[in-house]
């Protein structure tokens, strides 16, 4: 029976849009994994501890093996959520191409309240530009909340889109979580990234059940840590911190630079154009005495994903990690006055390589 009268028979738990049934189970294992991410259980010796433990879900079924929806059954599966008591919406999946009826949706989200929390994509694609979008990221609704990936040192993860309108990262890469027939598995990606962000906008409203979900969306990005290395790649250059977040605290924040007073050098370095597959090259890099460094490069662009330019200060530490067409770009800074280039290619598709022509620098 349709007992609440909303439309849909015995949908105790959400509902299965693809088969039209309450029947919610997963026939994949994306909707689990996701989910777990979110709410698994803590404190109970087996598996993992999700973003906010022991949370009730509404999983609303989009996708099933070899299945999908039209773009307006989609809208309406979002509508279902937001209609039904949802206060936060983890919606890992993307198309590039905008739809009405999902823009539409996540408008009603917004106007019931609900914070949309979305995946940027896992393209290595500037949002921001005109052949990068993907959506529902890129609609640019207030009660959207755009998370782009991390790995385990805080560098944008290599495959996660990326651009001004992702307002934050959290980690992405090797995420274990559960999988059906009470299973683990580590994945990767951007769909990793947000239900932990989504987790931790959950546990932050329960918090403070008072709050809108502007309040919320400020606070988790206000409390994200900053690093230089990611501020090419989000708007807040912020990586999520649930326990800041809960306590009131603000993230760390990156330096402020006043690149008025540095010095210019030139430097000329560059690869082949195209450079070779499946080699890797080590540049050295000094400007003695100097208290900090900064690499312009003139052009920038190797294989996104696959081929990488991994810069290290003079001590070895991980400073940055490039790849992607970049254009022009300059590297973030490099304490000290040497560092070290290295440029790997894999064994597949290369490019142009990278020119660089000068270097700032710190005295």
């Amino acid at each position: 029976m349709d007992d609440d009268g909303n439309g849909f028979v015995d949908d105790v738990h959400g509902w299965d849009f693809v088969d039209g049934e309450p029947d919610i189970q997963d026939d994949g294992y994306h909707g689990t994994h996701c989910g777990a991410i979110i709410s698994a259980t803590a404190d109970n010796g087996i598996g993992i501890t999700g973003a906010y433990p022991g949370i009730e879900i509404m999983p609303v079924k989009i996708f099933g093996l070899g299945r999908y929806l039209s773009s307006e059954e989609i809208a309406q599966a979002i509508r279902y959520a937001a209609d039904n008591g949802a206060r936060v919406i983890s919606a890992s999946f993307g198309s590039a191409t905008p739809n009405e009826a999902i823009r539409a949706a996540v408008e009603h989200c917004r106007d019931q309240g609900v914070l949309f929390v979305s995946a940027a994509g896992n393209y290595r694609k500037n949002l921001d530009s005109e052949e990068g979008r993907d959506y529902p990221s890129c609609y640019g609704i207030e009660n959207q909340l755009v998370i782009g990936g991390s790995d385990n040192q805080d560098n944008s993860a290599t495959f996660s889109n990326f651009g001004q309108i992702v307002d934050l990262v959290a980690p992405a890469r090797w995420i274990h979580s559960l999988m059906p027939g009470s299973k683990y598995r580590a994945f990767s990606g951007t769909s990793q990234a947000c239900p932990l962000a989504a987790g931790a906008a959950a546990l932050l409203w329960s918090e403070h059940p008072e709050w809108t979900y502007r309040e919320v969306k400020e606070r988790l990005i206000d409390s994200a840590d900053q690093r230089e290395r990611l501020q090419r790649w989000c708007r807040s250059s912020g990586r999520l911190n649930i326990y800041k977040a809960l306590a009131g605290l603000p993230g760390d924040r990156n330096p402020l630079r006043d690149f008025s007073h540095w010095k210019t050098m030139p430097f000329e370095l560059e690869t082949p154009h195209p450079y070779p597959n499946e080699k890797t090259v080590v540049y050295p890099v000094e400007v003695p005495g100097a208290r900090a460094i900064r690499i312009h490069f003139e052009r920038f662009a190797i294989e996104k994903t696959y081929d990488t330019l991994t810069i290290r200060n003079g001590n070895g530490q991980l400073v940055e990690i490039l790849e992607g067409d970049l254009g022009e770009i300059d590297s973030v800074v490099i304490e000290g006055d040497r560092a070290t280039l290295e440029h790997f290619s894999g064994d597949f598709i290369n490019d142009w390589g990278f020119r660089i022509d000068r270097i700032q620098y710190e005295e």
